[in-house]
């Protein structure tokens, strides 16, 4: 009797975890790639520095230290989701200012 294909295992784990985690494991990485990359266009535009968002971003919950959350904002350092969407806060906050 042949052994059973352990690939057939991964693929259908692979084809569940997102609905065993739930939607937004699903799409944390666009919707984190997507955020890091709208908080750098905000950083290049010279109004406003990293330790503003950071400041933004840590009322908001994040957790990060002011290092960390550089090395997470230019994609170097993986983090959790509730950093994510402190940071998404964060960046939403620091647009709606440069538009008032």
């Amino acid at each position: 009797m042949p052994a059973p294909d352990s690939s057939a295992g991964l693929v259908l784990a692979a084809k569940m975890a997102p609905a065993l985690v739930g939607g937004r494991q699903q799409k944390q990485g666009l919707v984190m790639d997507d955020v890091r990359c709208a908080a750098r266009d905000l950083l290049q535009r010279k109004d406003r520095g990293l330790m503003d968002l950071w400041i933004l971003y840590w009322n908001h919950g994040g957790r990060c230290h002011p290092f960390e959350f550089d090395a997470f904002v230019h994609e170097v350092l993986p983090v959790d989701w509730f950093d994510v969407d402190a940071l998404a806060i964060a960046v939403e906050e620091l647009a709606l200012e440069r538009i008032a």
